[in-house]
């Protein structure tokens, strides 16, 4: 072929005269998106996502159908082009409803693939569940047992019945591996030559240590108290997260080779400047909220007061505050939940927890406020303290005033009015503040790098939210000290987001900040969603969680919330609706929508579904909400296939603008090839799936068709050990075609009922057997068939499942050695 030059994105290539502008940038390496073009099919020009600029042309032209021309000047990303592009992009996002990411995982803080491994866990792949929760949360031990789940809150199963018990899930796979002692730990790569500290060794610091590792970085964890764990093992009691299960964790995470340094306090123990002298190219700080918040009244300093935070981490560190008689506790969060219960488990005569709002508006979650009152301890709603009284100075009792509520505050809470001449006195030994915690800043005051950090009008350091990058450009801060009081888990985040970050900072490449993609959604809170998507959703009831009996809890710290049983957790998943798109990780749509960054809350997007889901297909569900009228799915059907299973219907002329393009539609001439799901750049076409569909990230595994001997080359798309999915490759002989059989007939390999193993029926019983054993049984009684009856009597008939090679040799096996012509093959799925 006769070669020419020509310049795209000031890059010279030479390229074979006839390339189309998209081949040729493809073949030198420059993407153009595309939405409507696939090699194997004529363009169709239908998306106008592919357009480049010319030099010379007027007009933008569409580089799928355009041939290349010697001397061409070409712009792929010009300004001219993006704008195009995002237009076109806006456009058609405008008719898409769905969710793209499931609500669960878009309010977890840490954006785990919940309804991916709630997937797994309904299949019974429950490692593979926890692989995919340790890609995001290296402790799903003690976050399955401390999590206040938001996720189970954003769940749209609330709409229906009940939410997902998708904590109790999650701690079930983490229980199912430990104890059975496998260790679900990503192998470690090659050293790096990096060395990174991590300051503080509370969930954000081990985040950030098993993460680095995994990029092949020598970490050290430097931790101010006498062992590792932060907030979870200091502030957390043992009823709720027991030490040892906390330990085991940390020990998995040691073992990948992170280095500890206790009792090592920054500022007096070790600087910034020091931990560069010693080599360490970058630091992550994530010391913790470790002091506890003041009432702000005269005489809280003295003995018989104490912070929630002093009160748990002296009982955790063996030092225990002892109070036989009656304990106040102030505030109502969950670490006031925490020192309410622990003073029961000490001894404590009467606990009572006072509010200044109503239990509604308490910040604790709901199912530790109900533990705390079934435990015994009272409440008092609705009440301020207002002064402090001692006794020798030791306090003996608080005077409080009770409350109203008024409009809103800042936080969108009801605002608490005090009632004139309502105080009321209320005698204790002890009163433990519950209202809040802030970081100690006292480290920077010491360390001299740190008296230079730039800090908020809060007094707390500044950082890139994205990349946790502060002023001091080797320094990266995360967790409470970022962000205030938080959740383990959105420490635990921010340590991954850190790792990442520190990463391409050693790397010396551009920070590309950990994000969650591209998103639309049916509905951002519950009462938005169109109440069509629960329409024939049978109801069905939450599993219930068991607790240790009440009697049992006294005196003791034995952990109260039991792990839920395999069946429990198989029983649960199903409840799940599967939320997300299937097609999540694959969608072109969502991923040039992200590329041009097109602002989603912008958009004028269809508030309820407009199209019916068609489900009528055996194999293939169509969802039109998400059709972009790409025609993928018509043209490989018509002039791929040879079919003309595929149509468009016009849409309804009273729809909104955004609503006018056709949607597709399959008529009785489909051979169910499933061309057309291979093609769809979007959801609007998946492979039904038996059992939750994920989505899940597929591993492609190349090899040859068996079912007969056209050898169609296909990809096997599995996760873990199960095949989701086949697709035909693009090349000869098959050219991206499959039959039925090839592309949808793998279900029976992972069939419970499959064999694997020849069974021999010995007494009345079906037993295992060697397959020189089952041959020999086979042989002997084909013999004395043979001798009974002869050859005419004898007829064999292969399994649709077997391979042309397999019918070949039945074939010459009936005719050889049973001589016999009494052989028919059964070519149905």
């Amino acid at each position: 072929m006769t070669k020419i030059n020509l310049t795209i994105n000031r890059q010279k290539i030479s390229v074979e005269e006839g390339m189309t502008i998209l081949e040729a940038a493809t073949g030198a390496g420059i993407s153009i998106p595309t939405l409507c073009h696939h090699p194997l099919l004529k363009p169709s020009e239908v998306c106008g996502i592919c357009t480049v600029e010319i030099e010379g042309e007027e007009f933008l032209i569409n580089s799928c159908a355009t041939p290349v021309r010697a001397g061409m000047n070409i712009q792929t990303e010009s300004s001219k082009v993006v704008e195009s592009r995002q237009g076109v992009l806006k456009y058609l996002l405008q008719r898409q409803y769905g969710d793209c990411i499931a609500p669960c995982s878009m309010t977890c803080p840490a954006g785990l693939d919940i309804q991916g491994y709630i997937a797994h866990i309904s299949k019974g792949e429950y490692i593979g569940a926890l692989k995919l929760i340790k890609e995001k949360n290296p402790l799903p031990l003690s976050v399955g047992r401390v999590c206040p789940h938001p996720c189970e809150d954003a769940c749209r199963r609330n709409c229906v019945d009940e939410p997902l018990a998708i904590n109790p899930m999650k701690r079930f796979v983490a229980d199912y591996a430990q104890l059975r002692g496998i260790v679900v730990k990503p192998p470690v790569p090659p050293d790096s030559g990096h060395n990174i500290a991590v300051i503080g060794g509370g969930p954000g610091g081990l985040a950030c240590a098993y993460y680095l590792r995994l990029y092949g970085h020598s970490v050290a964890i430097f931790e101010a108290l006498p062992k590792l764990g932060g907030l979870l093992r200091y502030a957390i009691p043992e009823y709720r997260l027991p030490k040892a299960i906390l330990d085991e964790e940390i020990q998995e995470l040691l073992d990948m080779g992170v280095d500890v340094r206790l009792n090592q306090r920054l500022g007096k123990d070790f600087t910034l400047a020091g931990l560069r002298e010693k080599g360490y190219e970058a630091s992550f700080l994530a010391i913790g909220s470790w002091k506890g918040t003041r009432l702000g009244l005269p005489g809280e300093d003295q003995p018989g007061i104490i912070s929630a935070l002093d009160y748990l981490s002296k009982n955790a560190l063996g030092h225990p505050v002892q109070c036989k008689g009656k304990v106040l506790v102030i505030g109502g969060g969950n670490a006031a939940m925490d020192a309410a219960r622990t003073a029961l488990r000490l001894g404590s005569e009467k606990v009572t927890l006072l509010y200044r709002r109503s239990r509604a508006e308490m910040p604790a979650h709901h199912e530790e406020v109900s533990a705390t009152e079934h435990e015994g301890v009272q409440f008092e709603f609705l009440v301020s303290p207002t002064q402090v009284m001692s006794k020798d100075g030791r306090f003996e009792a608080l005077e409080f005033i009770r409350n109203i509520l008024k409009e809103a505050d800042g936080s969108g809470r009801a605002r608490p009015v005090p009632i004139p001449g309502s105080e009321t006195r209320m005698e204790a030994e002890l009163m433990i503040i519950a209202i809040g915690q802030s970081t100690d800043l006292t480290p920077f005051g010491l360390d001299p790098d740190l008296k230079s950090l730039n800090m908020t009008q809060w007094g707390m350091p500044m950082a890139d939210l994205d990349t946790l990058q502060s002023s001091i450009p080797d320094l990266f801060v995360g967790g409470d000290l970022l962000r205030g009081p938080q959740t383990v888990i959105q420490a635990i985040a921010d340590g991954r987001r850190a790792a990442v970050s520190i990463h391409q900072y050693l790397s010396k490449e551009a920070f590309v900040p950990v994000t969650r993609g591209f998103n639309i959604s049916r509905g951002k809170k519950l009462k938005d969603v169109d109440a069509i998507n629960f329409e024939g959703i049978v109801k069905a009831s939450r599993v219930s969680l068991a607790h240790l009996p009440l009697p049992e809890r006294e005196l003791n710290f034995l952990e109260v919330e039991a792990t839920i049983s395999q069946d429990e957790a198989l029983t649960e998943s199903i409840r799940c609706l599967s939320c997300g798109c299937m097609d999540a990780f694959e969608c072109r749509l969502r991923e040039f929508a992200k590329a041009y960054n097109i602002d989603v809350s912008a958009l004028d997007m269809p508030g309820k579904r407009i199209f019916p889901l068609e489900d009528k297909h055996p194999f293939i569900s169509i969802d039109p909400n998400k059709c972009i009228a790409c025609e993928q799915c018509v043209l490989s059907c018509s002039t791929h296939q040879i079919q003309n299973a595929f149509e468009f219907k016009a849409t309804p002329t009273h729809l909104p603008d955004y609503a006018i393009l056709p949607v597709p539609a399959i008529n009785d001439r489909c051979v169910s090839c499933g061309l057309c799901v291979g093609f769809c750049p979007t959801g609007a076409l998946n492979q039904k799936s038996p059992g939750l569909p994920g989505p899940f990230k597929l591993e492609q595994v190349k090899t040859t068709c068996g079912y007969c001997g056209v050898g169609c080359q296909i990809y096997l798309e599995k996760a873990e050990d199960r095949i989701l999915r086949v697709n035909g490759a693009t090349f000869p002989p098959n050219f991206g075609h499959l039959c039925v059989k090839g592309r949808f007939g793998f279900d029976f390999i992972q069939h419970p009922d499959r064999l694997k193993q020849p069974l021999v029926r010995k007494n009345g019983q079906l037993t295992e057997a060697s397959w020189d054993e089952a041959l020999d049984v086979v042989a002997t009684r084909f013999k004395e068939l043979l001798g009974q009856h002869g050859s005419d009597a004898m007829a064999v008939l292969t399994s649709a499942r077997a391979t042309n090679e397999e019918n070949y040799l039945m074939g010459k096996f009936a005719r050889a050695v049973l001589k016999t012509n009494n052989i028919d093959h059964c070519a149905r799925l």
